[in-house]
């Protein structure tokens, strides 16, 4: 979970009809008021695995910009 609240939270999100085989979460967040993360998953399609990220990057460009550093975790 990126942002947990009293009433609920939310996250990043893949669908896929491929099976997932792995998957993994890294915060980018720059500060508590505004979480972000990285989420990493791995397909197996059965010709070759699929790498796929899904982000949710900040409001401000510097912050955007080290959030795209850690995408090279």
């Amino acid at each position: 979970m990126n942002a947990v609240y009293n009433h609920g939270h939310h996250d990043n999100a893949l669908l896929s009809r491929f099976e997932i085989v792995l998957q993994s979460d890294q915060d980018v967040s720059e500060h508590a008021y505004e979480a972000r993360g990285i989420l990493h998953c791995v397909l197996k399609t059965g010709i070759v695995d699929i790498h796929c990220y899904v982000v949710h990057l900040g409001l401000f460009g510097g912050g955007r910009r080290r959030q795209n550093a850690a995408l090279s975790w």
